[in-house]
Formats: C-alpha cells, structure tokens, sequence
C-alpha cells in the first residue's frame, strides 16, 4: 500500500459518506449553482457536486444522490479549498452536531473508518483490469470484492481491537491466503448434531439425513480421521467420558486462540472439549469471512464457521430450515440448504436472554454442497456483488462479461433477471453461474433460517449498486435498469428499489 492508494481510498470514502448520509437523510446539503450543493455540518461548511433524483433528493431512496468523487470540499474561513477535506474530518465535524454521535460513539466510527480505509487501499494495491478480473475463479474473484459491500462504508473494514494487521494479512479474505481448519470434539452435553439431507435436484429438494459418520468420512481423510480418533481417545482416557459422546467439527485457528481457549477454558479444563488437531485441506475464505471452500478438494462441503472479528453471525440449524417456495419455471436455480451443522451452546451465555448474538455462537460449523458441484462444461461461478467491481484501468467488470456474451447490455441484463430468484431473502454472496460466454444461465442461493442473525436483504443494496454500474458503464438508464428488474417473468415487483428505513 503506498500514499497514492490511501489518499485515493480517501477521496472514495469522503464521497460516498457524503452520498451515503444524503441518501439516509441525515445529512441535508442545501442546492447552489452549476450542480453543487452545500452541507452546514455545525460551524464547518462543505461543498460538492453532485447529481440528484428528485428535488434536493429523496430522503431515504438509495440512489437519489450521485457524488463526484474528488470534489468534496471543506471550506476554511470563508474560502473553499481541499485542505482537512478527508473522510475522519467529515466525521469529526457532523458526529457531534448532525449525526448525534456521543464521545465514544464517534471514536468508535473513526476507529471504523479507519479500518475501512486500510481495506480498501489495500484492495487498490491489489486492483486488476477488468478482462483480468472476468478471467478469475470464484475464489480469486472474492479477495477483490470490499470488505462489507454492499453495505454501510463503516462496516467494510477488517483490523480492529482484538484483530490485528498481522491477522487481517493472515486470515481476511481479501488476503487471498489459505488456511488449515482445526478440529475439536465437543461433549453432547453442550453440542447437538443436526442435518437436512442431500441436495441432488435443481430445485435442492431434500432427501435422507446426512449421519455424523458419514459426513465425517467425506470431509476427512483416513490418515486424518485416525489421527483424530487417537487423540480423542487419549482424551477420554484422562477424563473417563465416553468417546462416542462427542460431536466433531472444524474451528477457525484464530477462533481457537482467540476465543474458545478463555470462553472454553472450564470445558477444555474437564474434558468435555477437545482439541482434536489440525486438517491436512486448505480452505480460502470467501468475501463474508465466514464461510470457506476446500482447496485441495473442492469436491467437499463448503463450511461456514464463526470468526468473531470478522463476521459473529449466528449459525443455522437445518433441522429447523423453512422449504422456501418452489421456482419450477427456473431449472438452474439452486437452493443451498445447510446440509449438516454442529451447533455449541456456552451455557453462561445461553443463560442471559438477551446476550449479544456473537455470544451465542462462540463454536460451531454448518456445512453447504459446494457451488462446484452445480457447474456443468466451461461454466464459472461468482458472487452477485462480484459484479459491482470495477477494474484498476476504470472499466467495470460488467462491462467486459456483457462484451464477452457478445449481446446487448439489455439482453444480457434480461437474462441476469431471469435467473435471479424470486423468493426468499438473499445478499451479495448469492452466486451467479456464467456459461462458457459469460452469458449468466443460473443462480445458487444460500438459505438462512427465521432465528439466523445475518444480514438484512441487501437485493435492494445490490441491485440498486448495479442499476447506477449499468448506467454509468453500460450507458442503460437506470430506469431502464428497474423496468428489465421488475418485468421479468414472475418478477414484477419483486425488486425493491430501496432498502427499508
């Protein structure tokens, strides 16, 4: 990372926490001449440009603000000039007086802001042309997708208390490095073993449980699961507990370190936790940083695990998994259920009704059917957020997958909607399959349960990221871009323009 891409990353996050506060209304910037507008943060006064839907822009409709980036300006003693014009500025002067932010409320938005602004200047460090990002894998696709996105700015960061720079370059996903899973075993006294069934059919429909045994000899080799065995083995030994009462499954190594040897430390202590090993497979996170794919085995389960700095989201429970409704007019689009998972209670936390969701899931693992599975010939998978990146020779990577496809932006678009589900909720990391041609031709969704804490439906975040992509790189009125959305078969009103408030 050099000085050029921290000041660039800068100029991008002032922007768009300008156009992000207008949208939201919570800043209100007052119109001038010539498309600029002026922002009274308490005694500080801003100035940009800017392109806005609706008069003075719709408060509340993602979108109606368009900010020029590089001509955000903090004006100094009645004159307008660049200087202190940086994003921990902004804050410093609207956290007080516009956004309400109390003192330790505002020292921890520049802490956030701070971390979001290391991350996205390393993803400039690291930035591609666009054909070369449309010629990456899945995998290599997820290190260049922001951390976060397309979410709130301040949550796109990744160093912060507790998770260290050496950590973010060992284990963030957009550090493109492989990790080695650890396994532990955990008494049934304080996890449960549940499964759905397999997923043959297009539409994911669910067949005979998976057992613990099988999943077990699947997803470990036999060197491995022997190597496991004897160590548990060892461990009831000394404990006097039986082996056949433990649940296995993988932890993150700084999980591990991290959190479960001081929350766990009574159960490490008696015996009723185990730390088995660690896995021979490399696995590579993708961009939500808590689920990862086998490397060295693709053909085996991708496995979603809690890793506290990065994402504490609650973990499924399959046995609990709603049938979404079925879409039998869309025959490649693939519902990923949870397959299995081990669930782990801490019972301190598990006592405190109200405790945070991260405390609730310390340690745990559910396992989904690998996208590699749904790939016929030549065909490519990648993320739907994936499709809102732009390359470092500033041609957006839709851009070259609809030149690619060799049809029009509407065509291609057209067929990106048909294949995008109608029911359900689903976010950025919802995958897209692509043919040989670029040309999308079928989608896979992960399905969540009613009491799974994870992101709101960011279709609307997404979508409306990709409705301004099109119009800025594919010359298509967004407009244009919500007609197509909203008048696919099946679709009509489907897509929300806007999140809800």
């Amino acid at each position: 990372m050099r000085e050029a891409e921290w000041a660039e990353a800068g100029r991008r996050l002032l922007a768009g926490l300008v156009e992000e506060y207008a949208n939201e209304g919570r800043f209100e910037p007052e119109p001038e001449s010539g498309g600029h507008f002026r922002l009274t943060l308490g005694e500080s006064r801003w100035t940009f440009r800017a392109a806005v839907r609706g008069e003075h822009g719709e408060h509340g409709e993602r979108g109606a603000w368009r900010v020029e980036p590089g001509s955000v300006r903090r004006c100094s003693e009645g004159a307008e000039g660049s200087e202190g014009a940086e994003p921990e500025t902004l804050l410093l002067d609207a956290g007080p007086t516009v956004l309400g932010w109390t003192g330790p409320a505002l020292a921890e938005a520049l802490r956030a802001l701070t971390a979001a602004r290391h991350s996205e200047a390393v993803r400039l460090s690291q930035a591609l042309p666009a054909a070369d990002l449309a010629n990456l894998g899945r995998l290599e696709l997820e290190a260049h997708r922001p951390p976060g996105a397309p979410g709130p700015l301040l949550t796109r960061g990744r160093p912060g208390p507790g998770f260290a720079a050496s950590d973010v370059a060992a284990y963030a996903p957009e550090s493109a490095r492989a990790v080695r899973l650890s396994w532990a075993a955990v008494h049934e006294d304080l996890a449960t073993y549940g499964s759905h069934g397999s997923h043959g059919g297009p539409a994911g429909a669910p067949g005979p449980g998976l057992s613990a045994a099988r999943l077990l000899a699947e997803e470990l080799d036999p060197r491995t699961y022997e190597r496991f065995t004897a160590a548990l083995d060892r461990a009831c030994a000394a404990s006097g507990l039986p082996a056949g009462a433990f649940h296995w499954l993988p932890v993150h190594p700084y999980q591990w370190d991290e959190v479960v040897a001081a929350h766990f430390a009574a159960y490490l202590a008696d015996g009723r936790v185990v730390a088995l090993g660690q896995s021979g497979d490399r696995y590579r996170p993708l961009a939500s940083g808590d689920t990862y794919v086998n490397l060295d085995r693709p053909h085996r389960r991708e496995v979603r695990l809690p890793l506290l700095p990065i994402s504490p989201s609650q973990q499924p429970e399959p046995e609990q998994q709603p049938e979404p409704a079925p879409e039998p007019e869309l025959e490649r689009h693939h519902i990923r259920r949870p397959m299995a998972a081990v669930t782990v209670t801490h019972p301190l936390y598990a006592s405190i009704p109200d405790a945070p969701p991260a405390f609730r899931n310390l340690l745990g693992a559910v396992w989904y059917p690998p996208v590699t599975a749904l790939l016929r010939g030549r065909e490519r998978a990648r993320a739907l957020s994936a499709l809102l990146l732009t390359g470092s020779d500033g041609r957006a990577l839709i851009t070259e997958l609809v030149a690619r496809s060799g049809l029009s932006a509407r065509a291609w678009l057209e067929r990106l909607f048909a294949v995008l589900p109608q029911h359900g909720r689903y976010d950025g990391d919802a995958v897209v399959l692509f043919d040989g041609r670029s040309t999308p031709v079928g989608t896979a969704v992960t399905t969540v349960t009613p009491g799974d804490v994870s992101p709101p439906d960011q279709r609307p975040y997404v979508l409306g990221a990709l409705a301004r992509l099109a119009a800025d790189h594919l010359d298509l009125p967004e407009a244009d871009f919500w007609s197509l959305a909203e008048g696919s078969p099946g679709k009509r009103g489907v897509y929300l323009r806007e999140p809800p408030m």
